[in-house]
């Protein structure tokens, strides 16, 4: 499976489920414990559009100050036709993140 990540500033994390919406996602947000031992929260969203889910999280540590990590995880499929629409409806929530202030944390 893996992941994928974006970083984005805390102060636009907490309309990122918001701007999904307007995206056209059905957009679900749960709070759990941190069950990684270093305490606090981790926000899970899930994002639906028709029969395919593209899941999304962030814990409530900065790994910069101001700054949420974005943990996408990757969609796959046995079938080509489903791999392709659950490939489509990642990087159309990867866009919107950044399109929201996301952006990839790492040098290119």
């Amino acid at each position: 499976m893996g992941v994928d990540i974006r970083d984005i500033p805390v102060g636009a994390i907490e309309s990122l489920p918001d701007h999904l919406r307007e995206k056209g996602f059905d957009v679900s947000v749960t709070i759990k414990p941190n069950d990684s031992g270093t305490g606090g929260t981790v926000v899970q969203v899930t994002c639906r559009r028709g029969r395919e889910t593209q899941c999304l999280a962030w814990p409530s540590i900065e790994p910069l100050p101001g700054i949420r990590r974005i943990v996408i995880f990757n969609q796959r499929g046995w079938l080509w036709w489903v791999r392709r629409r659950r490939f489509q409806l990642q990087a159309d929530v990867t866009e919107a993140i950044e399109e929201h202030g996301g952006f990839w944390p790492y040098p290119k």
